[in-house]
């Protein structure tokens, strides 16, 4: 994800989750710029999420971004949790 990609997605979690809070919870450097870091997302579902009505239920998710630095700037981020175990902390049905 690059650019106006990430921050379209970051606003679409602000706006799910007005109350956000992300806790980097480590973080480890490759030499080639690489950079792994797991994350806790902490927040209380009160907006549109994926289509779903916000239920007001409170979350806590697991996840790891990798990103790609060079010459300070990011380059790339890719994200990774698992969105079965939000829809299922906030009582959603996933959709496909």
């Amino acid at each position: 994800m690059h650019g106006a990609a990430l921050a379209g997605y970051a606003q679409s979690l602000l706006d799910a989750f007005p109350d956000l809070k992300l806790e980097l919870v480590g973080s480890a450097e490759a030499s080639n710029g690489a950079i792994a870091a797991p994350w806790l997302l902490f927040g209380t579902h009160r907006g549109e999420l994926m289509g779903n009505a916000p239920t007001g239920k409170k979350a806590v998710l697991p996840g790891c971004d990798f990103l790609v630095v060079s010459n300070g700037r990011i380059d790339s981020v890719k994200g990774f949790f698992d969105p079965a175990d939000l829809m299922a902390q906030l009582g959603l049905e996933a959709r496909e």
